[in-house]
């Protein structure tokens, strides 16, 4: 939406860094492309507008010019290469069509030279019956998915806390809290040991959720105290299972299982328009025991044909056969194991 564009740019952008491509296809305007410029080492940078806390960039169009508003953004970029050296694309999953960047053959077509990678993204289709995706679970999963259901159970009376839009937003303090009270929180990756622009996004970003109805905040409870919390938020039939925090003192019962579990169960019976559930990359070890589909993110760094961009490319080129070289790299562990010493 427009609104979440502006609050991405106020957040982590400054005025005269903003570059939006309007992509027009037979007179027809199909998309807005937003791009933030920086500079690296001298170099003109270009990439979508993604960082560690938003994983997916908001290019405005509809759905089924999604797959080509990429490329035909690149084709713009391709033909004015005067105020870019490098084009960066980061967090763009295969389930929205946007792996097209991968393909060699329409890159040289464009006569951009280009690095690009991928790794597992995880998805759920949720096509089916609720059961029918339990069982379609591993065994060892489902096995201790039912433990730790009885464990929980012994400790005392147990609850499942589903809260939409503003309901959501009263509580989210208490789910930030949740989310810093572990190893979140002593690593610095927490929302609460974030900078301050991050904290306005996260602010602004449940507020426009929230207007839209597609805020929604998860507790697991034991014995009226939440344990765990997961926020997410719908994007048509896509829903989004953004952040997720557990009280440590209470892992020996997998409250993070469990909720997920009674998450996808809500999904089913109350969201019916739901068709896929998005749980992000980044697998921690758990993501792929839950997946029934495959599913992959890719990016994608383009060079344009400038000087900078070509001794970008050469670079990149070098420093990646050298970390092919395995002498090289005994000789390098060798020298910091001395440094270390």
């Amino acid at each position: 939406s427009f609104e979440y564009l502006c609050l991405w740019y106020h957040c982590f952008a400054e005025p005269d860094n903003i570059r939006i491509i309007k992509v027009v296809n037979k007179n027809t305007l199909i998309g807005l492309f937003p791009l933030v410029s920086t500079s690296e080492f001298g170099k003109k940078v270009l990439r979508n507008l993604t960082n560690n806390h938003s994983l997916h960039f908001p290019a405005l169009s509809r759905p089924e010019d999604r797959p080509t508003l990429v490329s035909s953004t690149i084709e713009i970029l391709q033909e004015d290469q005067s105020y870019w050296d490098i084009l960066r694309f980061d967090w763009m999953h295969s389930y929205l069509g946007q792996n097209c960047l991968t393909q060699a053959d329409e890159l040289s077509q464009l006569s951009l030279r280009s690095d690009g990678n991928s790794q597992p993204n995880f998805t759920i289709n949720l096509d089916g019956t609720f059961d029918e995706f339990f069982s379609g679970l591993g065994s060892k999963l489902r096995k201790n998915l039912k433990m730790y259901r009885n464990k929980l159970a012994k400790e005392g009376e147990s609850g499942f806390v589903h809260l939409v839009g503003r309901e959501a937003i009263e509580r989210f303090p208490e789910f930030v809290e949740i989310e810093g009270s572990g190893w979140k929180g002593k690593a610095g990756s927490s929302i609460a040991q974030t900078a301050e622009n991050y904290h306005r996004y996260y602010r602004g970003l449940i507020q426009i959720l929230a207007d839209r109805n597609d805020l929604h905040l998860f507790f697991l409870e034991l014995n009226k105290k939440s344990i765990a919390g997961v926020l997410g938020y719908t994007e048509g039939e896509l829903f989004h299972y953004s952040k997720i925090g557990y009280c440590e003192d209470f892992g020996h019962l997998s409250p993070s299982n469990l909720l997920l579990l009674d998450i996808i169960r809500e999904i089913k019976e109350n969201l019916p328009q739901v068709k896929r559930f998005h749980l992000f990359p980044d697998g921690a070890g758990y993501k792929h025991r839950w997946v029934n589909e495959q599913s992959e993110t890719f990016a994608t760094t383009l060079f344009s044909n400038s000087i900078r961009g070509r001794t970008s490319y050469i670079g990149m080129c070098v420093r990646k056969r050298l970390r092919e070289i395995s002498w090289l790299k005994r000789v390098v562990q060798n020298m910091r194991s001395m440094g270390k010493g």
